[in-house]
């Protein structure tokens, strides 16, 4: 098996043999069905699959230790699809300061501050994650030019409802639904029934 590795942060570019077929097996099945040819490579590395890269064989586990390394640098730096590709390997994850652990919290800690930006803003804000699929039946409505952040984990489905932004309405109100217009009209009926009042007792 032959893996291109192209502009890697912690990974040499260029082309890697992988010569060791049962191997390359164990690294596939232990990996998620949606795994890169790095994720592969990697795990390859890991339980010491033989690997040729430019007709020098490699040490083993040499680009694994790269990858360690890389993982026990701040995670703070890495971009969310670096934290979500650690997250998504699932490596370690009862194992206190792993490299699944500490992406798994900042990830969180980048979501909740999300959360709070998004209700700092004078509209206010939203904002919620599915762990899954996102079935919407109904209305979420926020304040005009609210921030609307939804993470959803899987496919979105809206069957009657949407998510709407309301607009003021207030200017488009006829002037009697309006306060002002609501306290004339009371005090023009006041003055009707008062009037009216004061006919029948003149009478």
């Amino acid at each position: 098996m032959i893996i291109e590795i192209k502009n890697d942060k912690s990974i040499p570019s260029g082309l890697y043999v992988l010569w060791t077929q049962d191997k390359i097996q164990r690294a596939k099945d232990s990996l998620p069905n949606f795994a890169s040819d790095r994720d592969i490579l990697i795990k390859y590395d890991e339980i010491a699959g033989l690997i040729v890269k430019d007709g020098v064989k490699l040490q083993p586990q040499i680009l694994w230790n790269l990858e360690r390394h890389k993982l026990s640098e701040s995670v703070e730096n890495l971009s969310d699809a670096e934290l979500l590709a650690i997250i998504r390997k699932a490596e370690n994850t009862d194992i206190s300061g792993s490299g699944y652990q500490k992406a798994n919290i900042e990830w969180q800690i980048r979501q909740q501050n999300k959360l709070i930006e998004a209700t700092k803003s004078k509209g206010g804000g939203i904002f919620f994650e599915v762990g899954g699929n996102m079935k919407n039946d109904g209305v979420i409505q926020t304040a005009e030019n609210a921030t609307v952040n939804i993470a959803v984990a899987g496919n979105y489905a809206s069957q009657k409802g949407k998510i709407i932004q309301s607009k003021k309405t207030d200017n488009k109100k006829t002037w009697y639904e309006k306060p002002v217009g609501i306290i004339i009209l009371m005090v023009v009926g006041g003055l009707i029934i008062a009037g009216f009042v004061y006919w029948l007792g003149w009478n």
